[in-house]
């Protein structure tokens, strides 16, 4: 592990200590900090030797006192990071020891300052879950670059393989092929699976926006399967299948928002099955994100470049998403002789951390490293917003659910912008699509 890694790490265990903090305070300690009983509705019962802090129940449904503070807790746990990480963005672009170092430092800033918010308003934090909620959906595109970046990656690796195994084994062998059918099958079955569970359940086609949502996923996910099979794209049937699977849960989490009891048969409900499984599969998704984060550093500017050089495929060894090789050999691309000129281009050697290079001096006169630190806080800063999103149920400020009371915009506000970071997800594939088929023709 690099000194790069190695603080990127610290910082995304910070990260999840602070949440994890907001979260067990939330469900196990909340009587002693809000000195109320959480099993009372409409009044209060004071406990002896709490806390007392009234602020966390201003302005809560007194319905839903006990989802109400879990989530103020957890918006003030988001906002404390996503303002230390847009101080990291700054100050460690010109420090890279900061960026390393005083690590005891950053706890206690953290969580004294998570801490003290205990006491602030909540209509103040009440409006940091509404910025929260915009940010979000620019996480939303990165995790969707990520996806369809691996997606490449992975198909062109195993592509790979599979070639150089033919060439070894004189064509009697096929591992590899084998290995990307059931892989391609699995995630083609994921999204299947998914697609009839939405069909078969009213609750969720059985208003128009949740038909016309799903039926759109469906034309979209199935159009690109059989555009990149073509032979005049060539660019498999993996790649297809993982949007495919991908798109058919970003769905069915984008309605889980939806107000309308007809769209969404968990929107009267605090708390249900789907959003449970919904929270874990997501919860588990973004922290591979993050670690893919962690492990990559600066590489993982490239997925903006959707005609360059993959992430997985700089540290695997240069074979690009749309190869325009200097050598087109076999042997070239195995090798890494091949590397595509758009990689050449954005400057990015195939092994190198680049922070860890002499080049990476601390300032802003420097190259690479400055620019990773900040790039890798800012993304933290957007993941602190998502988080708090997620966690809380796409910011349910007072603890009701998405059709009850003053909930119903917000829930349609989330609703929309998940679905249309995937649309727009979408168009970057198709896009990827067309570099692709003209990669082919000039051939």
């Amino acid at each position: 592990m690099t000194l790069g890694q190695a603080a990127r790490l610290g910082h995304l265990l910070l990260y999840i200590g602070t949440f994890i903090l907001a979260i067990v305070l939330g469900q196990s300690f909340q009587d002693s900090i809000v000195g109320t009983s959480s099993f009372t509705v409409a009044y209060y019962i004071e406990i002896p030797n709490s806390l007392n802090i009234d602020s966390l129940t201003a302005d809560c449904n007194p319905l839903y006192i006990t989802e109400c503070v879990a989530n103020q807790l957890v918006y003030r746990a988001a906002a404390i990071l996503c303002f230390f990480f847009c101080g990291m963005a700054v100050v460690a672009s010109y420090s890279d020891s900061l960026n390393r170092g005083m690590w005891g430092l950053k706890f206690l800033l953290i969580f004294g300052v998570f801490i003290s918010f205990w006491y602030g308003s909540n209509n103040f934090f009440n409006g940091f879950a509404e910025v929260a909620r915009v940010l979000s959906f620019f996480w939303l595109l990165v995790q969707g670059l990520l996806v369809l970046d691996l997606a490449h990656d992975m198909h062109d690796i195993l592509m790979q393989k599979a070639e150089k195994e033919e060439v070894d084994s004189g064509g009697s062998s096929s591992l590899w092929k084998m290995m990307y059918l059931l892989i391609t099958v699995g995630f083609l079955t994921m999204g299947i699976v998914g697609l009839t569970a939405l069909f078969a359940d009213p609750g969720y086609t059985g208003c128009k926006t949740g038909m016309w949502v799903v039926i759109i996923g469906l034309l979209v996910s199935f159009s690109q399967v059989i555009l990149s099979a073509l032979n005049s794209v060539n660019r498999g049937v993996l790649t297809p299948c993982v949007m495919f699977a991908y798109a058919t849960f970003a769905v069915w989490y984008a309605l889980l928002s939806c107000p309308e009891l007809e769209c969404n048969p968990s929107s009267v409900l605090a708390d249900s099955g789907p959003k449970k499984a919904a929270l874990g599969i997501v919860c588990g998704m973004s922290m591979i994100i993050l670690l893919f984060c962690v492990a990559n550093g600066a590489r993982i500017l490239q997925i903006f470049s959707i005609s360059g050089e993959g992430v997985l495929e700089t540290s695997y060894g240069g074979y690009g998403t749309n190869p325009v090789r200097e050598n087109g050999s076999l042997d070239g691309i195995l090798t890494g002789e091949g590397k595509t000129k758009r990689a050449a281009e954005i400057g990015h050697t195939m092994d190198r951390d680049p922070e860890d290079d002499a080049a990476d001096a601390p300032g802003p006169n420097s190259t690479g490293g400055w620019k990773e630190r900040m790039f890798f806080h800012v993304l933290m800063a957007l993941a602190s917003c998502y988080a708090g999103m997620v966690l809380t149920s796409w910011g349910r400020t007072n603890g009701s659910p998405e059709s009850v009371g003053d909930y119903s915009a917000a829930g349609a506000e989330s609703m929309w912008l998940k679905l249309v970071s995937l649309w727009i997800f979408f168009l970057m594939y198709y896009k990827a699509l067309h570099l692709a088929q003209q990669h082919e023709a000039n051939k």
